[in-house]
């Protein structure tokens, strides 16, 4: 699968927003003693994963606030698990947990280095109450979604067939557990439509607030 790293950050091109935005980042990661990862040292994906499985790489922070401010007024977040698919470094999960309360923090990721580099990221991050934060080395086309109210994130992290593959599984358990999905760079926002059309966008930074109730 060709895909255009550029791309990876809301198909922005405007070089003052992507500078101010990776500024914030570097900030940020830098200010908390984290280490960012690059995708090239990751080689432990899957044969049959590796068509589906983009880059990782760190989202704009900032696109996780932007996300945030998507949920409806009457959504209370804290009372929901938050499940980042495909986690990467565990960077993202880490600014969750700074600045948004929920039940408990899970990343997943299908490559068992990038699993290994988020835990030495959660041993760096000097915070006391860090334990309900944990990482799994887990395949997105074969997981099942625990029975609790969780808020999924993703950040572009697999393509359309493991998407699909994802919401088959488990869409019937979404339902009934209300759960949501927040999804940055959202370029199978098509995809989604099939399984929901309560969905709030932000057009310029193209993040979408997925709610899959009936």
């Amino acid at each position: 699968m060709k895909y255009n790293r550029e791309l990876l950050h809301s198909q922005i091109t405007n070089r003052k927003i992507r500078l101010q935005n990776l500024s914030f980042n570097k900030k940020w990661i830098s200010s908390r003693g984290l280490v960012y990862f690059k995708a090239s040292e990751v080689i432990d994906i899957p044969e049959h994963m590796k068509t589906e499985v983009y880059p990782s790489e760190t989202v704009w922070l900032q696109n996780i606030n932007r996300a945030m401010t998507l949920l409806p007024k009457s959504f209370n977040h804290e009372e929901y698990n938050l499940v980042d698919l495909g986690s990467g470094s565990g960077i993202a999960l880490l600014y969750f947990f700074e600045n948004f309360k929920f039940l408990s923090y899970r990343g997943i990721d299908i490559s068992k280095k990038m699993i290994k580099k988020s835990i030495k990221n959660l041993q760096l991050y000097n915070n006391s109450n860090k334990k309900n934060i944990s990482y799994d080395n887990l395949d997105i086309s074969n997981f099942f979604m625990d029975d609790k109210p969780t808020f999924f994130y993703m950040f572009s992290p697999f393509g359309k067939k493991t998407l699909k593959k994802f919401l088959d599984i488990n869409i019937d358990r979404i339902n009934k557990t209300e759960s949501v999905l927040i999804y940055i760079n959202d370029i199978h926002i098509s995809t989604i439509y099939d399984y929901s059309s309560n969905i709030i966008r932000d057009l310029k930074y193209n993040i979408s607030f997925i709610d899959f109730k009936i």
